[in-house]
């Protein structure tokens, strides 16, 4: 795995570079995926992300869907080993 540095947004929302390609995460993830992302690196369940974001249960899976493509992972194991949450919101890859 690539080292990179976290890059926080222009808005102050959660941000972050991929560890899997180097782009940052702003660029390929909608807000909405970067909030379930950094709740999901935390280590809440699809049922806690989408009590905590007000959604289905069924949502959350489907936007997880979408992110693991969008990053070039096939799980959740990858998206939490890949990404670790900041104090500020942000998120950013894990060294290696």
């Amino acid at each position: 795995m690539t080292k990179m540095t976290s890059a926080p947004s222009r808005s102050g929302e959660p941000a972050g570079l991929c560890a899997w390609c180097g782009r940052n995460t702003s660029d390929r993830l909608s807000l909405r995926e970067r909030e379930i992302v950094l709740l999901v690196v935390q280590g809440l369940s699809d049922r806690e992300v989408a009590e905590q974001l007000t959604l289905s249960v069924r949502t959350v899976s489907n936007r997880l869907y979408h992110i693991y493509r969008k990053l070039g992972i096939t799980n959740r194991r990858e998206l939490q080993r890949g990404v670790s949450p900041h104090r500020n919101g942000t998120i950013s890859p894990l060294r290696s």
